[in-house]
């Protein structure tokens, strides 16, 4: 029983990570001039579990404000897509189904990705963990929570395995019937990346984007001073 409750301080953490259901609160937005030629513009909204938070400078109010608005719905593009809290996503469709045809590019592009870092890691990265993760959350927020039993910890181990996921340019599929991916763990950077590319394609090169410690920042905040950036012990 003792590696049982050595998997279980491992994994019960994981339960409190995920890629949520997006907020459809209203993004909150200030606005600041800082100078004749300078505005800065920092916006926020609850999304992914967490607090995404914009903030970027540039010579057009406007201009800012719209870059940052096509960003917060870009992000809510892909939450559609990768979040398995949305029933009509591709990773909830995969997980009940087994198969998912007509994959978008983005969904197939994603699980690549965690597929070789499945392999740089030896195994460490695994996004097929869903079984387990779902174990933990029923077991731990049932009336009566409980940690997982060696058998039932072992049962759902039967379904982890990266190298049971096919993945062709527009179809993704399992191995083993019951298994299923969680792409919390890189989908979240995946979207500030995406949010990082549409800021930057509205001309938008001086930003900092912050989806809950997930970071990117580029060029420098107003008077040229630098994205300060801190870390909690």
């Amino acid at each position: 029983m003792q590696e049982a409750s050595r998997i279980a301080r491992k994994l019960s953490a994981l339960v409190d990570m995920g890629l949520e259901r997006a907020d459809v609160s209203p993004v909150t937005t200030e606005t600041i001039r800082v100078d004749r030629k300078t505005y800065r513009v920092a916006s926020s909204r609850p999304a992914m579990g967490t607090l995404v938070a914009v903030s970027a400078v540039g010579p057009s109010q406007v201009r800012v404000e719209e870059a940052i608005g096509r960003a917060f719905e870009e992000m809510d593009r892909l939450i559609g897509i990768f979040s398995r809290f949305e029933a009509s996503s591709g990773v909830s469709y995969l997980n009940d189904q087994g198969q998912l045809d007509g994959a978008p590019p983005e969904f197939s592009d994603l699980i690549l990705r965690s597929l070789d870092y499945h392999e740089m890691s030896r195994g460490a990265f695994d996004i097929s963990v869903a079984p387990i993760v779902d174990l933990f959350r029923e077991r731990l927020e049932s009336v009566a929570p409980r940690e997982p039993s060696r058998a039932e910890i072992v049962e759902a181990l039967e379904l982890v395995g990266a190298e049971n996921i096919t993945v062709t340019r527009r179809k993704v599929s399992f191995g083993k019937s019951g298994m299923g991916i969680t792409l919390d763990g890189i989908a979240k950077g995946y979207i500030v990346d995406a949010i990082a590319r549409v800021l930057e394609m509205y001309g938008v090169k001086r930003y900092l984007i912050n989806a809950g410690g997930d970071i990117r920042a580029a060029g420098k905040k107003e008077k040229k001073q630098p994205w300060t950036v801190a870390v909690k012990d």
